[in-house]
């Protein structure tokens, strides 16, 4: 097995898999599991089971293909402008937050009920490693590339959208309407920023650390908001 797909056939694929590991998790596992006062199904700790979820299934995947790790991403990246990966990821997740504060928007359900402590594992390293595993890995590789040499290739549009749609689950948690058309938007943007170094780079390192960089950011730009306003509460996550 080692698939490369048309733009379509990705999205189709990517979109699939990702619908069909959340609805095993959160439709079938948690019910059968039974006991939501130990992992709620809208918390961080069932957030981080079903990231732990994709991952491994990410890597059977990749185990079940012909093409050696490093073609998924696993090796070290060639010379890379680290001031930019960071730049970039840190003004996007800046700006992210800023548009959710100064629209109607709610903010993310989850960030809003954590702590620093929870939202650094959780959410900068955790869903940043697995994520990127998955669309930047995963998927960017099983995408055919095709005779287009633009900066923006089919592989890196495809796991873009993907990665944009799969927040989309945030609908399920409640979140509002403004809240997810923005992050959506944001992450899809993020997903381009992600497979351009993946690209560049041959490596899943940078898309990780820009990922990373993201969430910082967008946790930043809240602190120093709220700063500024004089009132520093939970509400800017």
């Amino acid at each position: 097995m080692s698939p490369k797909l048309p733009l379509w056939g990705a999205l189709v694929v990517g979109s699939g898999l990702f619908l069909g590991i959340y609805w095993l998790f959160y439709g079938v596992g948690l019910p059968l599991w039974g006991d939501d006062s130990f992992l709620p199904p809208s918390s961080l700790g069932s957030h981080f089971v079903f990231k732990a979820v994709l991952f491994a299934a990410s890597l059977v995947l990749m185990a079940m293909d012909r093409r050696p790790w490093r073609a998924f991403g696993w090796q070290r990246p060639a010379a890379m402008k680290w001031h930019w990966v960071w730049a970039s990821g840190l003004g996007l997740g800046a700006l992210t937050t800023l548009l959710i504060l100064i629209t109607p928007a709610q903010g993310h359900p989850l960030l809003k009920a954590a702590g620093l402590g929870e939202i650094i594992l959780v959410i900068w390293i955790w869903s940043s490693l697995t994520e990127e595993v998955f669309t930047r890995g995963l998927l960017q590789t099983w995408t055919r590339v095709g005779s287009s040499s633009s900066l923006v290739s089919r592989p890196i549009l495809a796991s873009a959208l993907v990665f944009g749609a799969m927040h989309l689950s945030l609908l399920s948690i409640g979140t509002d309407g403004w809240t997810v058309a923005i992050i959506v938007t944001a992450t899809t943007a993020l997903g381009l920023l992600a497979g351009i170094h993946r690209q560049s780079s041959d490596s899943l390192l940078p898309a990780i650390l820009v990922h990373v960089a993201f969430n910082v950011g967008g946790l930043m730009a809240g602190i120093f908001w709220t700063l500024s306003q004089g009132n520093l509460n939970s509400d800017v996550l």
